[in-house]
């Protein structure tokens, strides 16, 4: 049950460049289709019911194939979100789960009928179900939240100039004038039998009154700063003007792509009571609690035990890695243990990443710490890694070899190497 009041608005220009528009979003309920989708839009609404689903997304192809994959994702937002809206109990991650797969099949279809070499489209969607927001995002389509006036970036970009930030290649503002900055690593178009398109994840996020979301594409971003973009979103508006001023700037500044702007602004508090996270003293204790059920499952679950071994375990409770270090987890086997398969995950793909879940194969991608889950049927066994700085390099040309070989590594393809990769730019 959704309690916050939400204002939200979208507005779409196919920019002043681009003869086409290959943009296309679902806007809780409302798409561009094969009429109206060049002409542009502006539209707002307060949404109503129980499943709110809003989302941009940028296709890729040239000419009408773009179009279509953009319109394939929209379509299928739609499907889903039908199928959902009412039901008061919806597995978010479930619905867009099934969109990006439906999309990626049919999308792929596409290109098989076509014969066209790539026909994809980047897919960001926000969720709002029991007053509480999650953010969902395949390549480079962004969505940004504004929160006491601060703009945070909640997406992640699927590109190869992200990667080498987080292999600590190049800085972020070296990032903005790379020639990979438009090449993605994953969007939705990519055969099966290639790479799995998987989804980057946020954490919930429980709505408060004030916050602004913003869901965009490339055009809006290539063209506007984030300082910018802050600045106009920070103004005491209504959705549809925050979202009219940010396509105008980006027109304004040249507008060389589409430009598709969805703003939620949210007017009310929750009236759903969130559990109490009580005063600093009570929180040390329950975290002196928790650790020490922590370090006592810990023993119970890797010390030896003839006749009660768990049927697998990890042979070491942590472990820290540098970025960028390709790896193949493994755990043990108690003499017990039935034959079956072992499945790995991670905890934050983005901070260290299971490249192929079966095999075990892994690389770690940006400073953090994250639990990695060993599992076979029911049973599972969990470890910490901790991903800590590369060890600098003697010189540049040394650290950008070692990344070349990181990503070039047979056991540290992450995306589905460089025939799975769409350049946009292109």
């Amino acid at each position: 049950m959704n309690t916050v009041k939400l204002d939200a608005a979208v507005c779409a220009d196919k920019g002043k460049v681009r003869q086409n528009n290959e943009d296309n979003f679902y806007f809780n309920g409302i798409h561009l289709d094969e009429t109206n989708r060049d002409d542009g839009m502006s539209a707002e609404l307060t949404p109503e019911g129980s499943f709110h689903l809003f989302g941009v997304f940028d296709g890729m192809g040239g000419e009408e194939l773009g179009e279509e994959a953009s319109l394939i994702a929209a379509k299928c937002s739609k499907a889903f979100h039908d199928e959902k809206k009412e039901s008061e109990n919806v597995d978010t991650d479930r619905v867009v789960g099934h969109i990006i797969k439906k999309a990626n099949k049919k999308i792929c279809d596409k290109i098989l009928e076509t014969g066209a070499g790539i026909i994809g489209t980047t897919l960001s969607v926000m969720t709002v179900k029991d007053d509480t927001a999650k953010i969902y995002n395949v390549g480079d389509s962004r969505v940004y939240m504004l929160r006491n006036k601060k703009l945070t970036q909640l997406s992640v970009d699927d590109t190869a100039s992200q990667r080498l930030i987080n292999m600590g290649v190049i800085t972020a503002e070296e990032a903005k004038t790379h020639p990979d900055r438009h090449k993605l690593t994953q969007h939705l178009g990519i055969f099966q039998e290639e790479m799995t398109v998987k989804e980057n994840v946020s954490k919930e996020i429980y709505i408060q009154k004030g916050d602004k979301f913003l869901i965009c594409s490339d055009g809006l971003t290539d063209m506007v700063e984030n300082d910018v973009i802050e600045s106009i979103l920070k103004k005491n508006e209504a959705p549809s003007q925050l979202a009219r001023e940010l396509v105008d700037k980006a027109l304004e500044n040249g507008g060389i792509d589409n430009v598709t702007v969805m703003v939620v602004c949210a007017k009310s508090n929750s009236k759903i009571k969130r559990p109490s996270s009580g005063s600093p003293s009570k929180k040390i204790i329950a975290g002196i609690v928790a650790a020490l059920v922590l370090i006592a499952g810990a023993y119970f679950l890797f010390a030896p035990k003839e006749d009660s071994a768990p049927p697998i375990y990890w042979s070491t409770e942590a472990e820290q890695y540098p970025v960028g270090k390709a790896l193949t987890l493994s755990v043990e086997k108690s003499k017990d243990a039935p034959d079956g398969e072992i499945t790995y995950t991670s905890s934050d793909p983005s901070v260290f990443q299971i490249v192929d879940e079966k095999k075990g194969l892994a690389v770690a991608l940006a400073e953090g710490t994250v639990t990695v889950t060993a599992q076979m049927g029911d049973v599972k066994a969990e470890k910490t890694i901790t991903v800590v700085a590369a060890a600098p390099a003697d010189d540049t040309a040394t650290n950008q070899e070692q990344a070349s070989e990181n990503q070039n590594s047979e056991e540290a393809k992450p995306e589905g190497g460089e025939d799975s990769q769409g350049d946009k730019g292109e």
